[in-house]
């Protein structure tokens, strides 16, 4: 009997089990990477993800997430109200809680440095 060209040689193997999936909050506002963590924002909550697989929250006090910034093992999170700096994997309470908007806004209009 004549085989079909257009059939595949072998019965097609089994799909993979997707990985697991994070669902956020809301938009995204920022994203941070170090190595194979991945840290995304949304609202005022960080999810940190280790590849596909969620690791914990970070919801600090300091408002919608804008930016975020990894420095060594600190994870830094500007907010709309506040600047807060936590210990990458310590999902508990930041290290230094609330930097102010007023200390922010000297940070940020500080003169540009002279070549």
């Amino acid at each position: 009997s004549a085989t079909d060209p257009l059939a595949p040689p072998c019965p097609a193997p089994p799909a993979a089990a997707a990985p697991p999936c994070l669902q956020l909050r809301g938009d995204v506002t920022a994203l941070a990477a170090k190595g194979d963590l991945t840290f995304a924002a949304a609202g005022r909550v960080v999810e940190e993800c280790q590849r596909f697989h969620w690791r914990g929250a970070y919801e600090g006090g300091g408002g919608r997430v804008l930016q975020l910034l990894v420095l060594g093992e600190l994870l830094l999170v500007l907010g709309q109200e506040a600047l807060e700096v936590w210990k990458i994997g310590e999902h508990a309470a930041p290290q230094v809680q609330r930097i102010t908007a007023w200390a922010l806004i000297v940070v940020r209009h500080a003169p540009p440095l002279s070549p």
